[in-house]
């Protein structure tokens, strides 16, 4: 039985996204894949087939969370890409952690997302030369099955 493996990216509004064999946010995804079906909520982005030559660029034109899974067969194979218009954002490591490098000081709102937890909101201090730390607790009644 494959392993799941969920993959999460962060991208910048406006520039061509690429997916493709050598991709590392789809790497394990596409070994096998068949098709790429992306969708923002209930709308299709595209739906392509990807064999390992085939490279798809696409512009991610707004803001949201594209949710890109396999519709042939692979049912345990889906990433998520979150489409934002800042250039801050950051993935979290295994152990939950992430960092945002050169963010000017200042007062700014910052949302944590999880595939199955949902959002959190937090106001965060940028103070320079200072590292400024948050801290978002998901609580979860079945997170032994994730």
């Amino acid at each position: 039985m494959p392993s799941r493996h969920l993959m999460v990216a962060a991208a910048q509004m406006g520039p061509i996204q690429r997916a493709d064999d050598r991709d590392d946010v789809v790497e394990r995804l596409i070994r096998l894949l068949h098709d790429a079906h992306a969708r923002m909520g209930r709308e299709t982005l595209f739906n392509v087939g990807l064999p390992s030559w085939r490279q798809v660029k696409k512009r991610l034109s707004r803001e949201g969370i594209v949710r890109i899974e396999c519709d042939v067969l692979h049912t345990w194979q889906s990433a998520y890409i979150v489409v934002t218009s800042s250039p801050y954002s950051a993935v979290t490591g295994k152990s939950g952690e992430f960092v945002i490098e050169q963010v000017p000081a200042g007062t700014y709102e910052i949302q944590v997302w999880h595939e199955k937890l949902g959002k959190q909101r937090r106001r965060i201090l940028v103070e320079e030369g200072r590292t400024s730390k948050i801290e978002a607790v998901f609580s979860c009644a079945f997170c032994e099955t994730l």
